[in-house]
């Protein structure tokens, strides 16, 4: 069962590498979130969030995360469908294919700009 979900991941983290119409969704002091404009669908995007400084995460240091979103528009609700952590060199320290419980959007976050960029098409 692992390994189906590992080639998933890899094929989702390989098709969001060759994305090249990244534009700034959010940000918040020195964190940032990028969504890919290609990936984009009625209901799911691909979204790029660097930290500055770097924050710790399972005794390494990540400077990013590519993160595959769904979101149910109608019901205000996201969830992570797939993650991956990277540290300053851009080497992934960690990953995670397993679908996430639904969340609902909390106003002004980077949660309600993810849920804004997929459900409105905004921006663009």
């Amino acid at each position: 069962m692992k390994l189906p979900v590992f080639v998933v991941g890899l094929l989702c983290a390989a098709n969001c590498a060759f994305a090249a119409d990244w534009i700034a969704v959010g940000s918040e002091g020195k964190h940032a979130v990028y969504g890919d404009l290609e990936s984009r669908t009625a209901n799911r995007a691909w979204f790029d969030r660097t930290h500055a400084p770097t924050k710790k995460y399972l005794f390494n240091q990540h400077f990013s995360e590519r993160i595959l979103e769904e979101a149910d528009c109608a019901n205000r609700l996201i969830r992570v469908l797939y993650a991956t952590r990277h540290d300053k060199t851009g080497r992934i320290i960690d990953s995670r294919g397993a679908d996430t419980q639904w969340q609902h959007v909390i106003p002004d976050t980077f949660g309600e700009a993810a849920f804004h960029f997929i459900c409105a098409h905004y921006p663009l």
